[in-house]
């Protein structure tokens, strides 16, 4: 069971009710703090609603008069395994504290070693064609030698993204509803990251897509749309990246192809001709390495960034230490040096070896 600060219950607590978001951060501003918001919630209502006698209001006001109304309202997260990261939490994207109206709570289940890496988009339409498919599996696994593919939960493009990222160890999956949508799903928890900034049983509503568009976007350091029609959901996608002046990747279509007119007028309005990986490494600045060859079998030099290059300098001499050694030697804290060994365990430059002791592989 997660243990939470007053400030994290009080936004759980918050997050809730069935409010709109832009309502719910609008209370927290006024109240200073969610904590303020729990602590004075009968006046703060009093003073910035006209009717808190009634409807969610008056619930609000009830649910704080014992602890029951909490219970209920998490238990949901505990008993399906889902960690629940309010936005004053470590581990809730940074990327998503910068949106005009961002996300009280992040929820998610699975690989959270992944969020440490640096993100990249890949999304699509729900009829993208099979040889599509392939290509775009192709893409996702070779750009995650250097990324964390992002993308959603459809079928079609969104399913080939993340196909291929498992390949090479995994990606994020962003939902428009709350994870309850998994249960009869089949996903790879040990390998992938499930998102959502909704609470569990939050179903999917039409407008929902649009708003985890722009959380996709966000996430990115681009996006890559593999294919979009005249009128596709990754359009959108595609406009919120723009937007944050991100760059962005289109693979491109024959004229006549009904399902890639939305990435042609793409990349006549500038986005970047995409063929393979190596053309967003390529405008992204991103070195993907040596290749050299092992046991038969292509490796690829992993890319790694200052702690982690900290980390691995630490262990090259002697290839195996105790963690609480490697704290002393690195300078890291405990808890930033466990999401380091977590993203390295993920890139396959270390693995875990009992005893509190890791050793490169």
């Amino acid at each position: 069971m997660q243990s939470y600060s007053a400030e994290e219950r009080a936004f759980l607590w918050l997050d809730a009710f069935s409010l709109p978001l832009a309502e719910k951060n609008a209370l927290l501003k006024i109240a200073g703090s969610a904590v303020n918001l729990v602590k004075n919630c009968a006046e703060i209502l009093e003073k910035t609603v006209k009717h808190n006698d009634s409807g969610v209001y008056k619930d609000m006001v009830d649910s704080l008069k014992d602890d029951r109304f909490y219970k209920n309202a998490t238990a949901a997260t505990q008993e399906h395994g889902v960690t629940a990261y309010p936005r004053v939490s470590e581990g809730f994207f940074e990327a998503w504290k910068d949106l005009p109206q961002p996300p009280l709570v992040q929820y998610e289940k699975g690989n959270a070693a992944l969020k440490n890496r640096d993100k990249f988009v890949i999304v699509g339409s729900r009829r993208t064609n099979s040889d599509t498919m392939k290509r775009t599996r192709t893409i996702a696994a070779d750009l995650s030698d250097c990324f964390t593919v992002v993308t959603g939960n459809a079928d079609g493009a969104d399913e080939a993204a993340l196909s291929g990222a498992e390949q090479n160890g995994g990606g994020i999956s962003v939902l428009a509803g709350g994870l309850c949508a998994l249960e009869n799903a089949r996903c790879d928890f040990s390998k992938n990251l499930y998102v959502s900034e909704h609470p569990y049983f939050t179903p999917v509503r039409t407008f929902s897509y649009e708003r985890r568009n722009l959380l996709l976007a966000a996430l990115g350091k681009g996006a890559l749309i593999v294919s979009a029609g005249e009128k596709s959901g990754a359009l959108i996608t595609a406009r919120y990246v723009r937007q944050g002046k991100k760059p962005l990747f289109a693979f491109p279509y024959s004229p006549e192809a009904a399902a890639g007119r939305g990435c042609n007028r793409l990349i006549k309005d500038g986005a970047y001709l995409t063929e393979c990986a190596d053309d967003v490494f390529e405008k992204l600045s991103v070195s993907r390495g040596d290749k050299i060859r092992a046991n038969g079998a292509e490796k690829t030099k992993t890319v790694l960034s200052g702690d982690e290059k900290t980390v691995y300098e630490a262990l090259k001499d002697t290839g195996k230490a105790n963690v609480n050694a490697l704290c002393r030697v690195t300078g890291l804290p405990v808890w930033k040096l466990s999401g380091v060994i977590a993203a390295l365990e993920v890139k396959g430059v270390l693995t875990r070896t009992g005893g509190n002791f890791v050793c490169l592989v």
